[in-house]
């Protein structure tokens, strides 16, 4: 479904567009800074006219939080690094179809599916996080004995339901520089537990920056065997393909390539 551009051109545009009822695509035409985070109501999208002088930036906090069938992208966004530069609330059972692609972020990219969310449909595209410390969040799986950090990209699904299921494609992201790792983990994606909480995983595809960086893979602990999953090269970096990721934590940490 179609919905109407409204061009955005200050902090005052932006607020007053977001108080709307009728979901439209609030397409930055120039860079904003806000002193408070913002919500994009079920529907909306958030859009720059050029990525490159388009940057949507915060100053005290958490950046632009998700809600239901939203949309994110051709921009660039500003958190300070420990903060969440993009997040996922709280309380809906259905919460649709979020899409993000062609970002540049700096701060956590937080998809996380908490108690009373039985659905999330995400799909992840050329994103780069410049920089991100995530190693502040509780939410960490623990399992033998060692406890996994968040990413800079997490994906999460944190409700024990099983029923609740979380469809991912994450393809052509990125983390850090040659010099600036991200602290904690690169790329997290977990489901909650043995009976429910599911990260159903259609791909994930991680590439080479600019700095010439590719993955390396740490999972703790292992992906059990019965979730099928190959690994080939592209571009540099390698593609994860697998048929779910039903419980266990994956995460990936970003090396020099050689």
């Amino acid at each position: 479904m179609s919905i109407r551009t409204l061009p955005i051109e200050s902090l005052m545009d932006l607020s007053q567009a977001l108080a709307q009822q009728e979901p439209c695509n609030l397409q930055l035409q120039t860079s904003v800074l806000s002193p408070y985070a913002l919500t994009l109501p079920r529907g909306f999208a958030l859009s720059g006219k050029d990525r490159r002088s388009c940057i949507l930036s915060f100053c005290n906090g958490d950046g632009v939080g998700l809600t239901a069938d939203n949309r994110i992208e051709n921009l660039t966004l500003m958190a300070t690094p420990a903060a969440r530069a993009i997040y996922t609330q709280t309380g809906l059972e259905d919460m649709g179809s979020i899409t993000l692609r062609d970002l540049a972020v700096t701060g956590q990219v937080s998809l996380i599916v908490r108690s009373g969310t039985r659905r999330l449909d995400l799909v992840v595209d050329k994103l780069h996080i410049a920089a991100c410390d995530c190693r502040r969040y509780s939410e960490q799986p623990q399992k033998y004995g060692v406890n996994v950090y968040q990413g800079a990209l997490t994906v999460y699904n944190f409700n024990g339901d099983p029923g609740s299921v979380v469809r991912a494609s994450l393809t052509d992201v990125t983390a850090g520089e040659r010099q600036a790792p991200v602290i904690g983990s690169g790329v997290f994606v977990s489901g909650f537990g043995d009976n429910g909480g599911w990260v159903e995983l259609e791909q994930l595809t991680t590439s080479r920056s600019a700095a010439t960086w590719s993955p390396m893979v740490r999972m703790s602990p292992p992906l059990p065997s019965k979730a099928a999953r190959s690994t080939r090269s592209t571009s540099g970096g390698r593609c994860w393909r697998t048929a779910s990721v039903p419980t266990r934590s994956w995460s990936a940490r970003m090396a020099p390539h050689p």
